[in-house]
């Protein structure tokens, strides 16, 4: 058996903790250092022997209390490693969470397996090396519809520098549903210019005739597995012309044949799922995980 040490975030060897994330099979990009580092309040890392399996564990405070939660913008956590290395050391990196902090609530990875999880969440991804001639073959036909339809207007789709609009925009229309804080996204545009020069984010958007006509647009991030749908905003303007639909039809189309899947990061959500559904993607499964140490007359209590 290995040994499971718990270190500070400021302790953690980052080369050595990004490399095992970066090939792991279920390695994903919020399990990176500079993304914990952004944003999560504080974070430790369980790291299996010497960095050959490693597990996030980012926490805040409140009340003196110390608890578990997922940074904000992040779908999945969990222990990242080889498959063989998920069983025993997930159970007990989990049962010293459970031991060391009064309330966790997180989500695992799709490379975990736990039978004390308690909810299974669905992600959807799609495939981009198979080349778009093949993925078109499963696109819906409300989805072809659209796209016939959306023709008939002027709608160009770009690349933009603008990274603080378009997180900007996203909190706007769809802050209060996430239930952000403000630092949140004032984080996230810290991480966005920082990858954005590294070529690990980047936006599109769509627009009329006009440069400032936006009608839709989004944030990506991206490893050298997948393509992340972190922010993705439907102006007013662009609902009834399917802007969305074309803004992620025309990525498809950009990055198809490239050994890369889209992540479209949901969804539990019927309408969103629905949608995403329309280009043929696939299901990923994941749990959620929780624990609730705190005293009866607490139990009420919120992060």
């Amino acid at each position: 058996m290995l040994t499971v040490r718990y270190i500070s975030s400021q302790q953690i060897e980052k080369d050595k903790w990004n490399t095992c994330v970066a090939n792991a099979p279920n390695g994903l990009v919020y399990a990176c250092t500079d993304f914990l580092d952004h944003l999560s309040d504080y974070w430790m890392g369980a790291v299996v022997g010497n960095y050959e399996a490693v597990f996030p564990i980012p926490y805040r405070r409140k009340m003196g209390i110390r608890y578990v939660c997922m940074p904000a913008f992040s779908q999945q956590m969990g222990l990242f490693g080889p498959e063989a290395l998920m069983e025993p050391y997930l159970s007990e990196i989990l049962k010293h969470i459970a031991l060391n902090y009064r309330l966790a609530d997180m989500m695992l990875n799709f490379g975990n397996v736990h039978k004390t999880s308690h909810r299974l969440h669905l992600n959807l991804t799609l495939p981009l090396q198979d080349g778009y001639a093949a993925m078109a073959k499963n696109f819906k036909q409300d989805l072809q519809k659209n796209l016939t339809r959306a023709a008939k207007f002027d709608m160009v789709y770009e690349a933009t520098d603008d990274l603080e609009k378009v997180i900007a925009l996203y909190h706007t229309h769809y802050g209060q549903r996430m239930g952000m804080r403000n630092q949140d996204y004032r984080q996230l545009l810290q991480l966005a210019n920082s990858w954005h020069s590294k070529g690990r984010c980047f936006a599109r958007i769509i627009r009329g005739k006009q440069e400032q006509d936006w009608h839709a647009c989004a944030l990506f991030l991206r490893d050298d597995k997948r393509i992340y749908n972190l922010a993705n905003t439907t102006l007013p303007n662009g609902r009834t012309i399917e802007a969305n639909h074309v803004l992620l039809h025309e990525l498809i189309k950009e990055f198809a044949g490239q050994r890369l899947w889209l992540d479209f990061e949901g969804s539990d959500l019927p309408g969103i799922a629905r949608f995403y559904r329309k280009f043929g993607p696939q299901e990923e499964w994941y749990y959620e995980w929780k624990s609730n140490r705190l005293p009866a007359v607490m139990r009420w209590w919120k992060r």
